[in-house]
């Protein structure tokens, strides 16, 4: 890569992260049971789609359900809808092997029994967009958990090695989301719209999973993790000791989960 295009490259990702920075306008706890996210996850593996399908998949689905209760509206289909959401993702990001109408259907005769006509699909898939005005996030929690790993690992000259076990967390993040808010919950009862503000920040997440990847492999017999997290502190405006305690319970979990 040419000096001109690293110089680039580092523009870009100084922009994004800049972005980041800004707080989203609210947190969805959650919409979705996380025996549906499991669900959504295995199929994008049987469809061989990207990290980004998935992360988007559950985006969208708990976007739109959330807009539909709003209505007062019920989902007559949860299986269709949250497949559907992958078929839209799978058009949106791309990246993974075409995911055609017939590999929809195939999947949902063999998990139902019901054989679905593409109307089915297609019915379902135009109501998702109009729902969501057509509004699809153009980018994921992955998108800045990236961002943030990237930034990091220049900032120390580091490995990307553990960049494969922060996204499994971050996955495990999503599919657990009722569980480690109730323990979040817990331990900022007495300080509930801090948790809140937390939420709200888009460098949490990715920063609490980093830290718990390095806490779970050999970097942590390399980097002073407290250091880190005081140094990164001063363009997070985190306090360490919030990244630490959402840490704890990601590597409790992964080890209890091992």
């Amino acid at each position: 890569m040419s000096v001109m295009d690293k110089d680039f490259e580092n523009h870009l990702v100084g922009e994004w992260f800049e972005e980041m920075q800004k707080p989203l306008p609210y947190f969805v706890e959650s919409a979705l049971d996380p025996i549906i996210i499991n669900t959504i996850k295995q199929a994008c593996d049987i469809f061989r789609q990207t990290d980004q399908v998935f992360f988007s998949s559950v985006d969208v689905a708990e976007q739109y359900l959330i807009l539909k209760e709003q209505r007062g509206e019920l989902v007559e289909d949860p299986l269709l809808l949250v497949i559907t959401t992958i078929f839209i993702a799978s058009k949106f990001f791309g990246g993974g092997p075409t995911l055609g109408i017939e590999a929809v259907r195939t999947f949902l005769r063999k998990i139902t029994h019901v054989n679905y006509i593409p109307k089915d699909i297609k019915q379902t898939e135009r109501d998702v967009l109009q729902v969501l005005q057509f509004k699809i996030p153009a980018t994921t929690i992955l998108d800045d958990f990236n961002v943030f790993f990237e930034k990091i690992i220049r900032n120390y000259n580091l490995q990307d090695a553990c960049r494969n076990l922060c996204v499994l967390l971050l996955m495990h993040l999503y599919g657990t989301k009722p569980k480690w808010l109730k323990q979040l919950k817990s331990i900022y009862k007495k300080e509930m719209r801090t948790l809140r503000y937390l939420l709200c920040t888009k460098l949490y997440l990715p920063a609490a999973v980093m830290i718990s990847a390095f806490k779970l492999t050999h970097y942590k017999n390399m980097i002073d993790i407290n250091a880190m997290l005081e140094d990164i502190k001063t363009f997070t405006k985190i306090h360490p000791d919030h990244i630490q305690a959402l840490s704890d319970i990601i590597v409790e979990e992964h080890s209890n989960t091992e």
